[in-house]
């Protein structure tokens, strides 16, 4: 009777080299597919946030510079007609606009992220406040956009308390819009009035500028007719990316993004809707 002596030595030895190296390449090919996985997960996160906050931010900038003084749910406690002037004059605020408070403008970063603070007439401000007055009364709202850190938030003043026209109002509240928002960049196309010198007429024209020089043309009789706003979106990755990526934005220099974040830019250009219903001027 034949006795069955079982593997040799070297035959386990060998069976479990084979298995190392497969189990070597299954665990590879794991990794690599779960990598593959958080980044599309990551990626995923950032297009549904640039989904979100893009329409969010072009519905209310949208409104810079709008009131109506026939709309019977006015709050007529103020010069109505003088207000709607006010507001469509400054669609957006620079730091000329409210002479005691020059921070509650529309500000150029720089190297870092800007900031826009818009005038309009509304029921509710951006963090859902209607101050003090009634609910569904219109009344001058001011919303300001900014970052802090990485977070976008907003926040929101009483307007007629900023003019003077009231002594109370609450203006120190703001709310967070969206997380993980890298940078936020912002360009104002300003119409340029034609200039008759007596001999010839000027056509009209159009310029995209920076917060910085805002008061200039605002104080110079032009007007703004757009916005450009960028905003640069990330979402963290276990691993670092394999490609590290600069990311411009508008005439901003380029952000240089971290190696564990993946981000991507969304953009829009805003036509303001700053329409006066108003009788008299400021």
């Amino acid at each position: 009777m034949k006795v069955n002596g079982g593997f040799s030595l070297l035959e386990l030895l060998i069976a479990l080299t084979i298995g190392s190296v497969i189990s070597s390449l299954v665990l590879r090919v794991y990794n690599a597919n779960h990598q593959l996985f958080l980044t599309n997960k990551a990626l995923e996160n950032v297009f549904y946030d640039g989904q979100y906050i893009i329409p969010l931010l072009h519905s209310s900038i949208q409104l810079a510079g709008y009131s109506n003084v026939y709309s019977a749910n006015l709050n007529t406690q103020v010069d109505i007609n003088q207000e709607a002037s006010f507001i469509t004059a400054y669609p957006i605020a620079t730091e000329l606009t409210f002479s005691l408070y020059p921070l509650i403008a529309s500000l150029d970063g720089g190297d870092a992220p800007d900031q826009i603070t818009i005038n309009t007439s509304a029921d509710k401000s951006c963090t859902g406040s209607n101050f003090d007055f009634n609910d569904g009364e219109l009344f001058h709202v001011v919303n300001q956009y900014y970052l802090e850190e990485t977070t976008l938030r907003c926040k929101s003043f009483d307007g007629r308390y900023l003019r003077g026209l009231k002594s109370n109002g609450s203006y120190n509240y703001s709310v967070s819009i969206l997380e993980d928002v890298y940078d936020l960049q912002i360009q104002y196309l300003i119409k340029v009035h034609a200039v008759n010198d007596g001999n010839s007429s000027n056509n009209e024209r159009f310029v995209w500028v920076n917060a910085n020089l805002l008061s200039t043309y605002l104080s110079a009789g032009t007007e703004i007719v757009a916005v450009n706003l960028a905003v640069l979106i990330g979402s963290p990755v276990l691993t670092k990316l394999q490609k590290h990526r600069q990311v411009r934005l508008l005439s901003n220099d380029s952000y240089e993004a971290p190696e564990n974040i993946l981000v991507r830019q969304f953009s829009t250009i805003i036509t303001l809707d700053n329409n006066q219903m108003a009788s008299n001027s400021l």
